[in-house]
């Protein structure tokens, strides 16, 4: 009986640690993961800013129109920064 029972006590003290151990690996985040969770993070963020400067550039050459001769000075400059910051996001 006494056998059984150390049997027993040992089984059920090796499925709680077991299962602590789990509880604790699956609380605390790796920190690979958190790390390309945020780099995926950051560069869906850029993404969505160079989607939305080229939204604003074609609403501003649907407006003014794409002929260099009819643009003025001030829509020249525009076009010129919104081009520039769009190609450093896509890094090129």
């Amino acid at each position: 009986m006494k056998k059984i029972l150390a049997i027993a006590g040992a089984i059920i003290t090796l499925g709680s640690v077991v299962g602590l151990l789990f509880a604790f690996d699956a609380r605390y985040a790796k920190t690979a993961y958190v790390a390309q969770v945020e780099y995926r993070l950051d560069q869906k963020i850029v993404q969505d800013r160079a989607a939305a400067l080229q939204e604003r550039l074609w609403r501003l050459e649907d407006r003014q129109g794409i002929e260099k001769a009819k643009m003025t000075d001030e829509y020249k400059r525009i076009l010129f920064e919104l081009n520039t910051i769009i190609l450093k996001m896509k890094g090129k």
